[in-house]
């Protein structure tokens, strides 16, 4: 299927190889005056594989997923409800809330993907996540833990930023980071997730 004049294609600036990016054009199913002679191709090559897609760097994994809705991952890699847990939590801008998180595993691979609701936009988003029993467990392990929890206040949240909120007059420590936060610790510390 090689095209022997090109060996890469550029989707929203990310750069892949000839074949990834036909299977990414596949997904985006839209083409643009630069990308139109490689619809017919595009159309021809096999479906991307979650394996395949795991394999991706983070910026072309992001351009594979920004044009897959959540339920469409599921559906195409027959996800599996393993958990699901709903909290009440209240943040300063919108006031008291539920926040849902599903966990799903896909059947005869180490897959996990835990599903949720932004809560300032609404829009469901998912990510990859280590093995989990539990739904909580894993949005937990999405937040690194500290070694000295005595000295934290709390944990806030607004999309990718974490801040920590440290005790007054705690000296600095350069290694505090001791892996995932526990479910106990993501109850006990998350305040605001926006």
């Amino acid at each position: 299927m090689k095209n022997s004049q090109i060996t890469s294609i550029i989707i929203d600036n990310v750069p892949f190889d000839y074949d990834m990016g036909l299977k990414v054009l596949k997904i985006k199913n839209t083409y643009n005056d630069n990308t139109v002679s490689l619809q017919e191709e595009a159309s021809k090559v096999e479906d991307i594989t979650l394996e395949e897609l795991q394999t991706l760097h983070m910026e072309q994994r992001s351009v594979c997923l920004r044009y897959m809705n959540v339920e469409e991952v599921l559906k195409r890699f027959n996800g599996i409800l393993i958990d699901k847990v709903t909290l009440d939590k209240t943040s300063p801008t919108i006031g008291a809330y539920k926040d849902t998180f599903s966990l799903y595993n896909i059947p005869e691979t180490d897959i996990n993907i835990l599903s949720f609701k932004d809560t300032s936009t609404n829009r469901k988003y998912f990510c990859f996540v280590k093995e989990s029993k539990s739904a909580l467990t894993a949005i937990a392990s999405t937040f690194p833990d500290i070694s000295y929890e005595e000295n934290l206040e709390q944990i806030i949240r607004h999309g990718d930023l974490l801040l920590y909120e440290i005790k007054v007059d705690y000296p600095t420590v350069n290694h505090w980071f001791s892996g995932a936060l526990s479910p106990d610790n993501y109850l006990k510390f998350v305040k605001i997730e926006a």
